[in-house]
């Protein structure tokens, strides 16, 4: 009995010796020897250890008699399974069977899936794992085995082929073809693909164990009809052989001659066939761009990957890159390690990029300081220069695009298209969509532009948070039924984001027209950063052992070609890209001279939670213990404060109570809504009740009305000081509106 083990998403591999029944004894040990002997030598091609004892925790492994049932390691990305470990087994296969009679050889069935696996202490069991086992007996698999010329046949369940094979053009999806399985219970559309389908090894003389010599058959034409013919041969070649020497042989020292000769030309038992040359598998190098330049980078790697071919007849690929969208900077650091991003996930089927290249600058700051904060990968940099020179491959800016409709209505200045943010922002301000730093690169710098632009200073001080509450407030939601209808909507809308985007919607809306914001705008470096590894030694990470790898030489390769090819900087200039230098665009509806550049500001690296934090809804508990005209005025102060941003969003529910003690009125109401912040109005005289340890965490400030309310000696201010919050003193009617203010600078505190 084993341990058990609770379910995990393993990748499952099965495999299957054909006709393993039909052999006898001796022969099944051979096909069994062989079958381990091939698994251990792939999996060492993939990298992947594989021990003698199963391991849980790395490969698992089960005997099953004629196949093996294996697990493989839940760090393995599973493309690798495809492109490397199947193939390498198919090599392994051919390397066995190369001097072996037809019935002899060892030909595979191999099942790949994907799912929930546990262990019950005797054996690995799961749903996944029997759909697994159904696809290998399945008989168009079994067929299409019978039909190839080839030792393996792969079948890939419908999920596995969808997430994975369909996920990395390394896994040639086009090599594969749908197939109805249909077994017990079991239903479903599998993928089959024939990895090792050339001509079949030529007959040779080496016999099945336990086989008899084959024989002619007797009788005319048969055995004795062969070697009478046999017998005739080297006479007539002997008179040739004669003839050709000027007839100075005799007829017996030709014969032997000729039989000299064809000894020298058939190969023996041990020599097999000539090899054939063929291509070597080319470096692998995956990529993880920004959703600005992914299309363009996909299309450019046909040219790199063609001008990466070796010169011959073969024209053997070099170099194959895989292009893949990457999400935000945090999800990115996770894929460094474990994977890059697949549908809602990270590290299901892809492989871990070598390449990276985000929206800007920002993003790569970001993912240094997630990683230096995580600790967890210190044998992993990311290096985005080349002697001190950032390796930018392309460059854009930040801009606003408008719907048709809306222009006329714009504060521009025509001869420059340009508009200023506060005429955005400010009272008659316009509905901003784009302002989402969470889903993208570009996105994240496109709301650092508009808070940078709202906020006078550009910085992130006491006054900043109302301010960006008020912002935020205006941002729509671009869905259908989203604030306005949408960018296309009824209400005047502007999106802003980066000049890319931009030219790529310009029909929406019935055309959108493109402006600058005024006084210059913020750029996007789109750098071309080369995930660095620790070496094997376990040292730090090294730059120049990491490019004088394959893997290193080809990022170095696709950098320059990125870089310095004069048609891959066009590529991106028509897209709405700037280009390297970040000069002039050819683009139609951009401004075709460069804008003026702003420097990125320093609250730039928190704006994706500062912005979370102020676009949240307000819910205010108003605690009001004190009844004198001052303490409603201030009262009905702050409620008009919050509610006047976003009414349909932000409330306040207040409770006016002079008689019972504060700490039960702010206990009560945290009870009726623990998301609700709440600010406590009491005088100095109003009863706050026994006890002044904390009531709640959700107390933000409280306001003492009346001379002596804040005193270090009152109860409010007891009260306060034990949760850890500030008493702001309120004397008379002209000191209304700073204390309001103050009450929003602790509502939104973004400091």
């Amino acid at each position: 009995m084993g341990t058990p083990q609770e379910a995990l998403h393993r990748t499952i591999l099965l495999v299957d010796v054909a006709a393993f029944g039909s052999r006898d004894e001796p022969e099944q040990r051979e096909a069994h020897r062989a079958l381990y002997a091939a698994l251990r030598a792939a999996f060492h091609v993939a990298g992947v250890v594989w021990s003698d004892e199963p391991d849980w925790d790395g490969t698992y492994h089960e005997d099953r008699g004629d196949g093996v049932m294996a697990l493989l390691p839940c760090t393995m990305v599973k493309s690798r399974a495809v492109r490397v470990l199947v193939p390498a087994l198919a090599g392994e296969l051919r390397r066995y069977n190369h001097l072996l009679a037809d019935g002899a050889r060892l030909r595979l069935r191999v099942a790949l899936a994907a799912g929930e696996v546990s262990h019950d202490g005797v054996g690995a069991q799961g749903e996944a794992l029997v759909g697994a086992f159904r696809l290998l007996d399945a008989p168009p698999v079994k067929q299409a085995l019978a039909r190839s010329p080839g030792a393996l046949v792969l079948v890939v369940s419908g999920g596995f082929h969808q997430t994975v094979v369909r996920g990395d053009p390394a896994c040639d999806a086009i090599a594969f073809r749908p197939v109805d399985v249909r077994n017990k219970e079991f239903r479903e559309t599998a993928w089959v693909a024939l990895p090792d389908t050339g001509p079949a090894p030529p007959r040779h003389r080496h016999r099945r164990l336990g086989q008899p010599a084959v024989r002619g058959p007797s009788g005319p034409g048969g055995r004795a009809g062969r070697r009478r013919s046999w017998r005739r041969a080297p006479n007539r070649v002997a008179g040739w052989g004669r003839r050709a020497l000027g007839a100075r042989l005799t007829r017996r020292d030709a014969g032997v001659l000729v039989v000299a000769v064809v000894l020298l030309l058939v190969p023996t038992a041990c020599q097999g066939p000539p090899e054939v040359a063929g291509c070597a598998l080319p470096v692998q190098l995956n990529v993880l761009a920004s959703r600005e330049v992914v299309d363009e980078l996909r299309d450019l790697v046909v040219k790199f990957e063609d001008g990466e071919r070796a010169p011959g007849e073969l024209r053997c690929a070099g170099v194959r890159v895989h292009v893949a969208e990457g999400p935000e900077s945090a999800d990115v650091v996770r894929a460094l390690g474990d994977g890059l991003p697949v549908g809602g996930g990270i590290g299901t089927s892809v492989p871990e990029p070598h390449v990276w290249i985000p929206a800007s600058g920002l993003e790569l700051e970001q993912a240094r300081a997630l990683l230096a904060e995580d600790g967890s990968q210190k044998g992993l940099s990311l290096r985005a220069d080349v002697g001190g020179v950032p390796s930018v491959v392309a460059r854009s800016v930040v801009a606003l695009g408008v719907p048709r409709r809306w222009v006329p209505e714009l504060a521009v200045r025509e001869d420059a298209r340009q508009v200023s943010w506060q005429s955005l922002l400010g009272a008659d301000g316009w509905r901003l969509f784009g302002l989402e730093p969470a889903v993208t690169g570009s996105a994240q710098m496109a709301t650092v532009a508009a808070v940078g632009g709202w906020l006078n200073p550009p910085e992130l001080g006491p006054e900043a948070g109302p301010k960006l509450h008020q912002m935020a407030a205006r941002v729509g939601a671009e869905v259908p039924g989203g604030a306005g209808g949408g960018l296309c909507g009824e209400v005047r809308s502007v999106l802003v984001a980066a000049e890319s985007e931009l030219a790529d919607r310009a029909d929406e809306c019935g055309g959108l027209e493109v402006f600058y914001p005024e006084g210059g705008s913020l750029w996007l470096d789109h750098l071309f950063v080369e995930v660095v590894r620790a070496p094997a030694s376990g040292a730090g990470p090294s730059v120049e052992e990491h490019r004088a790898t394959p893997v290193g030489e080809a990022a170095a390769k696709f950098r320059d070609f990125l870089i310095g090819d004069a048609g891959a900087q066009d590529r991106f200039k028509r897209s709405g890209l700037r280009g390297a230098v970040g000069g002039d665009t050819t683009t139609r509806g951009l401004r075709p001279s460069r804008p003026a550049a702003l420097a990125t500001p320093e609250f730039a690296a928190r704006v994706r939670a500062v912005w979370t934090e102020v676009r949240k809804e307000t819910r205010v508990a108003l605690v009001v213990a004190d009844t004198s005209e001052l303490g409603g005025q201030v009262a009905e102060q702050i409620t008009r404060l919050v509610e006047s941003v976003d009414g349909a969003r932000d409330r306040v529910e207040v409770v006016v109570d002079g008689e019972r003690p504060l700490r039960d009125l702010v206990a009560e109401r945290v009870a009726l809504d623990r998301a609700a912040l709440v600010v406590v109005v009491a005088g100095a005289g109003d009863r706050v009740g026994f006890g002044y340890g904390p009531v709640s965490e959700r107390v933000v400030v409280g306001v003492g009305v009346g001379s002596g309310a804040c005193e270090p000696s009152s109860e409010l201010r007891a009260l306060l000081d034990a949760n850890a919050r500030a008493c702001l003193p309120l004397v008379d009617r002209a000191g209304v509106v700073p204390l309001v203010n103050e009450v929003a600078e602790e509502l939104w505190d973004v400091g």
